[in-house]
């Protein structure tokens, strides 16, 4: 008489390794379900950095395309645009000695702004995000500027390129409840950081600061 041996299948049990990766793919789940919305920037209650000032009256400007620059995913939505003009409008009126705001519409390209020696605008904002996770894959946060200098013609005096980027290692959990905690303050820190390098070119610039000067020296002719 045979006698067949019944085969069962025997559960091994999870190592630690594949343990820690169940609950890391877990927490991912959880983040994609609860992080999502505008990706808000904390309040920066650090002052303007000093500058050497420009002499110069100037209007400042912020291209259409520069403003409304946006990152969207599936998780978030970055304003990059409202972020980024309001550090440049905050450092151009640091930069310069006396500013205005030209007007958007007629552009100011089309009316008369003799009233001011000269115009700044922020042309373009490029941003890019790149979410990491709580395995060790750092989120990564990338921007871009474009500025120029016009005289009260349109005629360009100066243009500036600026980039910053900021790498971030997230704790486990760390973006459960808040995108923010993951993405906004790295924002916050690349834009400071860029509309700060830029701002160093234009002081540093031979070619404004001679520009001021004869726009101050025809000022004093009689």
């Amino acid at each position: 008489m045979r006698v067949r041996k019944r085969i069962g299948l025997r559960a091994r049990p999870r190592s630690g390794r594949r343990v820690l990766a169940y609950w890391l793919v877990l927490i991912q789940v959880m983040s994609v379900a609860s992080c999502t919305g505008t990706v808000e920037v904390p309040d920066s209650q650090e002052a303007v950095p000093l500058f050497r000032q420009i002499d110069a009256k100037v209007a400042k400007s912020f291209a259409t395309k520069a403003r409304l620059t946006e990152v969207e995913t599936a998780l978030f939505r970055a304003e990059v645009g409202a972020i980024s003009v309001g550090r440049f409008d905050q450092a151009f009126d640091a930069m310069f000695t006396e500013t205005t705001v030209a007007p958007n519409w007629p552009p100011w390209q089309r009316v008369d702004m003799n009233h001011v020696d000269g115009i700044v605008q922020l042309e373009e904002a490029i941003a890019d995000i790149e979410l990491g996770n709580d395995a060790g894959i750092p989120d990564l946060v990338q921007v871009t500027y474009k500025a120029c200098l016009y005289d009260n013609r349109a005629n360009v005096v100066q243009c500036w390129d600026s980039s910053a980027s900021q790498a971030h290692k997230r704790n486990v959990g760390e973006c459960l409840t808040d995108m923010s905690v993951c993405i906004g303050r790295q924002l916050e820190i690349t834009v400071r950081d860029a509309v700060a390098r830029m701002m160093v070119q234009i002081e540093n610039d031979p070619v404004v600061r001679t520009w001021a000067s004869q726009q101050a020296t025809r000022e004093a002719r009689p």
